[in-house]
């Protein structure tokens, strides 16, 4: 990948007005990745990065230490770097990431990522290009636009509530009465044999 595709993917993803300021996102966030990772992997990484990016991972006084400190502290000196408060820095940093992901081959990418402690994966969720945001929200409107035709084609019907119908109390029971030739009952007997 060229410096220009990197840095525009950058801008892209982090919704900078111009190339120098996502120049200035992967100086910030590749100087502190080089402070964070230890020994030979600064270089490693940058072998696989266009010459201009490379010198942001390697040519920092504190490249290669492995210096120990937090995803927010991470974040702080990007922020720092960059010019930007922490939520705009979060951005830059998760973006510069996705861009480098995309960069580097599989192996180097383990090997990184196997120096960066689990606090950081927040930094390496995925963002999503402009472009594509757009056309998604785009597409919701345009959808909910032709739903909300629909429903108000559709006339309203309003269900008529049925009427309940009321129990009628029960009549007392009254004996069974005899017909003809079978035996007589009296008054008051209950049936029951």
């Amino acid at each position: 990948m060229k410096f220009e595709e990197f840095t525009g993917q950058v801008q892209n993803l982090a919704q900078l007005g111009s190339k120098g300021e996502a120049t200035e996102a992967t100086r910030a966030v590749l100087i502190t990745l080089g402070e964070r990772l230890k020994g030979d992997e600064p270089l490693n990484v940058a072998s696989q990065l266009p010459r201009t990016i490379k010198e942001y991972l390697t040519d920092s006084t504190g490249a290669g230490t492995g210096e120990a400190f937090s995803a927010d502290e991470f974040v702080r000196r990007v922020a720092h770097r960059a010019g930007s408060n922490e939520p705009e820095a979060r951005l830059l940093t998760q973006a510069v990431f996705q861009v480098l992901r995309q960069t580097v081959s599989d192996g180097e990418w383990r090997d990184m990522m196997g120096q960066i402690p689990n606090e950081y994966s927040r930094l390496f969720q995925y963002v999503e290009p402009v472009g594509d945001s757009k056309k998604r929200q785009s597409k919701q409107q345009s959808t909910a636009g032709r739903q909300s035709l629909r429903v108000e084609q559709q006339p309203q019907q309003v269900e008529q509530p049925q009427p309940v119908e009321q129990p009628q109390p029960m009549e007392a029971a009254t004996p069974w009465q005899p017909t003809g030739g079978e035996a007589e009952w009296q008054q008051g007997d209950t049936g029951v044999f």
